[in-house]
Parts: structure tokens; C-alpha cells; sequence
């Protein structure tokens, strides 16, 4: 099942460029996902209810268009597959007229037990409704993340109450909008973003930046001041 929602890019949706950030780009897309969710009546309650939920585990965005104030766009989100714990999912961003595409993306979810903190099998009610759909024919550079030598620290960030999701996990767009801090190039040169997610941070935990780049994309490691990775985030140009 295809689910879309339209929205006008508003002055809080831009940044000093008047253009979509990459961390507000991901917020565009999971809020998608949610919302058919909750549509569908799998969203939050349930989730709560049966204490299990669909957690990110990567990202690969693909910008094709720059997103910029006051315009109209549609986005649009479906399931590709499921495997036992593992949901694949697409979305895409269009203007509203339909005449340009201007983000497509495929992302990968894992269902865990909320309490266990382990995969589980989603019900098979979830699947139903859900659905299946044709993937996006776009070139996929796969869900884990290649190292890169040469990381070099950056910065220490806290998480702060404002950045909890409803988990009680930092939010995972803001993961990227931390990594964009330490961007080589503007944001316009990235033609695509890629998330790997290994560990969740909580309140008061300190996130350490580490980034390294090469003449084609750049690295940001975010890691626990155990030097446990939290998420890996990587800049195509």
C-alpha cells in the first residue's frame, strides 16, 4: 500500500541557504512512514500495546532536486519486502505538481521487542496491511557503510530532551543533523546521504564526532565516549 502526504516547505523547514537541510530531508521521510502508520492503526498505540516496534537501520537518500522555501511537494512512501525481522521500504519526493522528482530513497527497519531489545518477527497483521510494492530502480550502494581511514575528532555534542523521540531515543534525523555540522562542501554538493544506525543515545549521553574524507564522499563516525558507534553517516558528492 502507497501512502503520500503534501506540504508546503515552510520558513522552519529551510536553513540559511532558504533550502531543505539533509537532517530535515530524513524528517520529511520518517514522518511519512509514521503516519501511515498510524493510518493504518499500527502506529504509536499500537506499538505500545504489543511493545514492539519498526526501528531505522539505514538510510540511503538520494537528492536529485534541492528542496526550497514555499514550494509544494508530495511524499510518498511503500513497502518493498519483508523477511522474517526485516522491512525494506521506499519513498520519494515530488513536486506537488508532479513535474519534478527531487528525492528517492530506500531504507531498511528493523521489528524489535521493546522491552527485550532483540529482533522479532513482525505480526503477521503488520505485513498485511503494509503491503508490497515495486522497489525504485535506483542504484543501491548497500546497507553497511565502508570505513575510511584517517577519522579525525571533531567535537563532543549532549543529548538533550529535545532531541528524544517517542522511544526515548535521540530522534535519527538527528544524527545527520549533527554530521552536517562537518560537511567539506555545502549541502547542495551532496547527491547522496547514507545512515547506518548500530546504537541508540539516550538523555545525557555525549556523542563524539569524528569525520574523514576522500576526493568522492566524506565520514562522519558519532560515537559514545566508550568509542562505541552510534551511527555512521556518509556524503556522496
Amino acid at each position: 500500500m502507497k501512502f503520500s502526504y503534501d506540504t508546503q516547505i515552510r520558513f522552519s523547514d529551510v536553513d540559511c541557504t532558504n533550502k531543505v537541510s539533509l537532517g530535515k530531508i530524513v524528517d520529511f521521510l520518517q514522518n511519512c512512514s509514521a503516519l501511515q502508520s498510524e493510518v493504518l492503526d499500527i502506529g504509536v498505540d499500537y506499538q505500545m500495546k504489543t511493545r514492539k516496534a519498526w526501528i531505522i537501520n539505514s538510510w540511503q537518500i538520494n537528492i536529485l532536486e534541492p528542496l526550497r522555501y514555499t514550494e509544494n511537494i508530495k511524499v510518498s512512501t511503500w513497502a518493498t519486502s519483508f523477511k522474517r525481522g526485516i522491512g525494506k521500504r521506499n519513498y520519494t519526493i515530488y513536486s506537488e505538481d508532479g513535474s519534478k522528482n527531487m528525492v528517492e530513497a530506500d531504507s531498511t527497519w528493523v521489528s524489535i521487542d521493546m522491552d527485550k531489545k532483540i529482533m522479532v518477527a513482525p505480526d503477521p497483521k503488520e505485513v498485511e496491511v503494509y503491503g508490497y510494492e515495486e522497489k525504485l530502480p535506483m542504484e543501491s550502494f548497500g546497507r553497511k557503510i565502508r570505513d575510511m581511514e584517517g577519522l579525525e575528532y571533531k567535537e563532543d555534542f549532549k543529548v538533550h530532551n529535545f532531541q528524544l523521540d517517542i522511544n526515548g531515543h535521540m530522534n535519527n534525523a538527528w544524527y545527520v543533523k549533527i554530521a552536517e555540522e562537518f560537511l567539506k562542501e555545502s549541502a547542495d554538493k551532496v547527491k547522496v546521504l547514507r545512515v547506518e544506525y548500530k546504537n541508540s543515545a539516550v538523555y545525557g549521553d555525549i556523542i563524539k564526532a569524528y569525520a574523514t574524507e576522500d576526493e568522492e564522499r566524506q565520514l562522519v563516525e558519532l560515537k559514545s565516549e566508550n568509542e562505541e558507534i552510534f551511527a555512521k553517516i556518509e556524503f556522496r558528492f
